[in-house]
């Protein structure tokens, strides 16, 4: 992975940069292509996840994601079914609700928006039941009114 390039000549400079090291590691590989994305910028970082779980039916997660997932355990799960604004009540009952609200001068954050994310993910397994789970992680969740991105989801069907 190769990340922060700044213009087209710095792109062509760094896919000739990576052909040499696949060259070099794995001469019988095939290469394809590459995906080339925009940066986005940092924001506050929620993970979402669903499960169609045997018992519960389809469950949905939200908590504090990205690289910190895992060290903070700060989840909530919750029924499929609800509605954005009770998708965005279980956001904020989140221990570290507290860094979407404008924690220490910084903005209050987009959480409607995360909220309709999650919302959508919801859909998506309520109208596909043969998706097993699914994850999103993270959702980038910028300024109040600016919006929230998934950059990366992950789906796994039966």
């Amino acid at each position: 992975m190769i990340l922060n390039v700044s213009n087209t000549g710095e792109l062509a400079e760094l896919w000739q940069r990576l052909l040499r090291n696949m060259k070099s590691t794995a001469p019988d590989a095939f290469v394809e292509g590459v995906l080339v994305e925009q940066m986005c910028p940092p924001g506050v970082e929620l993970i979402a996840g669903i499960r169609n779980d045997p018992q519960w039916g389809p469950m949905l997660l939200i908590g504090f994601g990205g690289v910190l997932a895992h060290a903070l355990q700060d989840v909530r799960p919750f029924p499929a079914h609800l509605d954005a604004t009770a998708i965005t009540s279980e956001i904020f009952s989140l221990k570290c609700a507290p860094l979407l609200q404008g924690f220490r001068g910084s903005p209050a954050a987009d959480v409607a928006a995360a909220a309709r994310i999650v919302r959508r993910l919801g859909d998506l397994v309520l109208s596909h039941p043969e998706i097993h789970e699914a994850d999103i992680n993270p959702i980038v969740v910028y300024q109040d009114g600016q919006g929230a991105v998934a950059l990366d989801a992950l789906l796994s069907v039966q």
